[in-house]
């Protein structure tokens, strides 16, 4: 359907729930499953190939490469140019560095979670039962994901922890607005109650119209709650 004849499909052995995709349909490619992941139900298995096959088709994974070379090759060119500079000022330099690990993930961020929302929503459109199928197979995956992180988790637990009623935290949830800041600026995927929401929420397809919507969606998350409703009023 994502009419990519040099493609081939990888097992590989491993506890984590996830898939990956490398090659930029440029010759031939692949997209990688993990046997837990192919554990999920059949209906899931395809929502997740669906979404690695646009980035295959689309070329995301050569664009993400291509990214990371020209910030490695920006961050060597300040320093080569004002390398006379930065040896009379090292504590210039350091800021710098500084400055510009801060800066580039943020950039690189943005890039990104563009590509996974369109690859979301491109890749809905190759199954049959499109958002509404794409939307749950990242539901079971996140599900899936948060059960392995808290059986891999181990505490020390003393009596009033173990006493106390903690919600378990959950990816498919809204989380508090100091998390959402940081998925949204700073994480290569925007996070799952969004992606899920958002595909729950639209039509079956990408344009400029979801695009504006997640540039503005990445903004307001961002946000405390309480700020948006106090300039709401």
């Amino acid at each position: 359907r994502a009419n990519l004849p040099n493609i081939t499909l990888y097992q590989t052995e491993t506890a984590d729930f996830n898939g990956f995709a490398a090659g930029a349909n440029i010759g031939r490619s692949i997209i990688t499953l993990t046997t837990e992941t192919l554990k999920l139900p059949l209906e899931a298995i395809e929502g997740i190939l669906a979404h690695e096959a646009i980035h295959v088709k689309i070329r995301d994974v050569f664009i993400g490469q291509l990214m990371r070379f020209v910030s490695m090759g920006i961050v060597i060119a300040i320093i080569f140019l004002f390398k006379d500079f930065f040896e009379k000022q090292t504590m210039v330099l350091y800021v710098v560095v500084w400055i510009l690990m801060m800066i580039f993930p943020a950039i690189y961020s943005l890039f990104t979670q563009w590509m996974e929302v369109r690859a979301d929503h491109l890749g809905a459109t190759l199954l049959d039962d499109g958002n509404v199928q794409m939307a749950n197979s990242l539901k079971q995956l996140a599900m899936k994901q948060d059960e392995a992180i808290e059986n891999s988790e181990q505490y020390n637990i003393d009596d009033e922890k173990e006493n106390s009623s903690d919600k378990k935290m959950s990816s498919i949830n809204r989380d508090k607005w100091f998390i959402r800041l940081l998925e949204f600026q700073f994480f290569s995927h925007p996070p799952m109650y969004w992606r899920i929401q958002s595909l729950e929420e639209s039509f079956c397809n990408w344009d400029r119209k979801k695009l504006k919507n997640w540039c503005v969606d990445r903004f307001k998350e961002s946000i405390p709650d309480k700020v948006i409703k106090y300039f709401a009023k």
